[in-house]
């Protein structure tokens, strides 16, 4: 699995109960997050295969183009990472890492860290927290996360402006 061929459905747990779907493949992506899961209430975006990115929005279903990837490579990083509550750690981004255990909800897991920065500020780190070879919760700038699902497999139907939604770029 890279961040250029994957899928993770995670839902945000010490938060607003988010939903977060995220999905890549070579250059696409698409990334979706609600505060509800039925029905979404939220926003995401889309990179087509050229590089141009679209938002969207739910409630409305309209979306827009937001540029290209050449133009705000930082909001295709964005996207790429759900925001920052997602990355696939390496060793160019990561300034340390540890091993250990943690706990959610009493139960405890084995624990991989990374840091990517020199502070040990909450952004800069991300835990991983693993049952046996299963990828059960991440922690990353405050937030527990918990994986629904991980897969190497993108979701290509999900490789797209969702279905029914109004193009507002030039409105």
């Amino acid at each position: 699995m890279t961040e250029n061929n994957l899928y993770v459905d995670m839902q945000l747990i010490n938060y607003s109960n988010g939903h977060i779907i995220l999905t890549a493949r070579g250059k696409e992506a698409f990334e979706l997050g609600t505060n509800t899961l039925n029905p979404p209430d939220g926003s995401g975006s889309y990179i087509d295969a050229v590089g141009n990115i679209y938002g969207f929005y739910c409630l409305n279903k309209i979306y827009f183009k937001q540029g290209t990837t050449v133009e705000n490579p930082q909001e295709e990083q964005n996207i790429r990472t759900a925001g920052g509550y997602f990355m696939i750690p390496s060793a160019s981004n990561c300034y340390w890492y540890s091993m250990g255990t943690s706990k959610v909800d009493g139960k405890e897991y084995y624990t991989e860290v990374f840091q990517t920065g020199t502070t040990n500020h909450p952004d800069e780190s991300y835990e991983y927290l693993f049952q046996g070879n299963e990828l059960v919760y991440m922690r990353h700038g405050g937030a527990t996360i918990k994986v629904n699902e991980i897969s190497g497999t993108p979701r290509t139907d999900l490789l797209k402006i969702p279905d029914g939604y109004t193009d507002t770029t030039n409105s």
